[in-house]
Parts: C-alpha cells; sequence; structure tokens
C-alpha cells in the first residue's frame, strides 16, 4: 500500500503490510530476539512487493537503511533496517549506502513516546556522513515498521538537506492510521 505523505520529508512511503497478528510477530522476533534469519523472508517481502508496485519506475539511485545508534546496535547486535536494505539492494541490483546515514544523537524508542513528544525526540538525531554521496540522488529508505512516520521524515529531511532529490520510504509494515493509503 502507498501512503500519501502528509507533512511529512519523504516523498512517498510505500508499505507492504500492517503492523499486526503474525507479522509483528515475525518483526519482534526478528528485532528483539536476535533472529537474525528472519531477514530473508522479510527482505522477500520486501522485493515481492517493490517487484509489484514497479518500484523501479521511481528511478532509485541508492538504498539507505534507518541507522541505529552504535550503543543500541551493540546491544542487539545488528540493525534490522541494515539487513534489509543490504538484502534489498543486492535483489534489485540498487546501490547500498551503508554508514551514509549515521544516528548521531541516542534516542528513546518512539513506541515508548506520546506521539507529541515523538518529533522532538528525534530531532537532530541523524547526520549526513559524506553529502556528495546524496547529491541529486533519489533514495529510497528502509525501515521495518512505520509507526509515526516522524523517524523517517527526520531521516529523509537531513538526506534532503544534503542535496537528494526524492526520498521514499519502504518497509514491511506500517501502524495503522499513520498516514492514508493511497
Amino acid at each position: 500500500m502507498e501512503c500519501r505523505s502528509q507533512n511529512f520529508r519523504f516523498d512517498s512511503a510505500f508499505c507492504v503490510t500492517y503492523y499486526e497478528g503474525v507479522v509483528k510477530e515475525l518483526i519482534h522476533q526478528f528485532k528483539y530476539g536476535r533472529q537474525e534469519f528472519l531477514a530473508k523472508p522479510l527482505t522477500d517481502l520486501l522485493v515481492q512487493y517493490a517487484k509489484e508496485i514497479n518500484l523501479h519506475s521511481n528511478k532509485i539511485d541508492m538504498v539507505v537503511a534507518v541507522p541505529l545508534h552504535g550503543r543500541k546496535k551493540a546491544e542487539r547486535g545488528f540493525n534490522q533496517a541494515e539487513l534489509l536494505g543490504r538484502n534489498l539492494g543486492r535483489s534489485l541490483g540498487i546501490d547500498i549506502c551503508i554508514g551514509g546515514l549515521r544516528r548521531i544523537r541516542n534516542t528513546t524508542s518512539q513506541t515508548r513516546q506520546p506521539y507529541y513528544r515523538r518529533a522532538e525526540n528525534v530531532r537532530g538525531a541523524f547526520s549526513v556522513k559524506n553529502p556528495s554521496k546524496f547529491r541529486e540522488k533519489n533514495v529510497l529508505l528502509v525501515d521495518d515498521v512505520l509507526t509515526s512516520g516522524l523517524t523517517a521524515s527526520e531521516c529523509a529531511r537531513v538526506i534532503k538537506e544534503a542535496g537528494a532529490g526524492k526520498v521514499y520510504v519502504l518497509t514491511i509494515a506500517k501502524s495503522r492510521g499513520i498516514m492514508a493509503d493511497a
């Protein structure tokens, strides 16, 4: 389902399904249960969906994963979005930019924040390492779940400030009620 971005800095968000039921359980096991092997079937969902919606028609130049702060990545052992992004880029033949977008401030989980605090929680939390890599590029920002859209929006803001053209978001799931489906 394509979601129209209202007051977000990304151009469009594409989400395979809603964050509920079996998908919610799989993502939870992937992220918090250290079940890295789930990256493959979850990436397969993203690849199949990207092909169904003809995502290539957006002329995407690079895949970028939503970064984790170093401390959180060390605790978890991996960045789930990075695993998805690497696999997706390889499968679709799109360049992968790992480390180009960095989380420079550790933030509390967005799921633990009331909506009105989420924007301030992620404001200034990201930076671009080498802006010239993003100049005039169309970027596919990958994450596992789109909850409020504010993390993706803040990532898109700094990517666009680095000179990127369009920023599209692709996730496995989204929370109900976040954005209107197209």
